[in-house]
């Protein structure tokens, strides 16, 4: 579930396809859904950010990569094209951090000893900055490799070193 505002919405599984449905969270009504046979209707989103007007999240992707998307919570009218990553060397496991930092969305990435953030412009769905790191993962436990965002700089901390950066 995700919410904000009075936007309410739900990633669930409908029989084999996964779906993604906005509702109105005062009334209830259903605002849109996804429909996995119409290649313009929004995408199943998951680690989904709402800034109480739009909502950004991720993709599934078809192979070793993900995608970033953003819709307008009302319509679910795109804000730009889904920004495809590739390149890793395995599926990765990917999240957003859960608010927008100004003007720009944050996603932490685990690829095998390989860790990234991304930096992603709202309004476009580019990339702006990338800090990257090698480590032990997996993300966020004592000892191995955590990230954080703060004040506009981004930073890991592995066992050896601490790297930050500003975007």
């Amino acid at each position: 579930f995700f919410a904000k505002g009075k936007y309410f919405g739900v990633l669930k599984e409908d029989f084999t396809d996964k779906a993604f449905h906005m509702m109105n969270a005062e009334t209830g009504e259903m605002l849109w859904t996804t429909n996995p046979k119409d290649g313009n209707a929004p995408l199943p989103t998951y680690s989904v950010v709402m800034d109480g007007k739009n909502l950004y999240g991720l993709a599934l992707h078809p192979g070793q990569g993900f995608l970033l998307v953003g819709y307008e919570c009302a319509t679910g009218k795109k804000l730009f094209n889904p920004a495809k990553e590739e390149g890793f060397q395995a599926k990765p496991k990917v999240y957003l951090y859960p608010h927008v930092f100004d003007k720009h969305l944050v996603a932490q990435i685990e690829d095998g000893r390989n860790f990234e953030m991304r930096v992603y412009e709202v309004a476009t769905g580019k990339m702006v900055h990338k800090l990257v790191t090698k480590g032990d993962g997996p993300l966020g436990i004592h000892g191995r490799v955590s990230g954080i965002v703060q004040d506009g700089k981004l930073g890991f901390l592995t066992k050896d070193e601490f790297t930050f950066c500003l975007p």
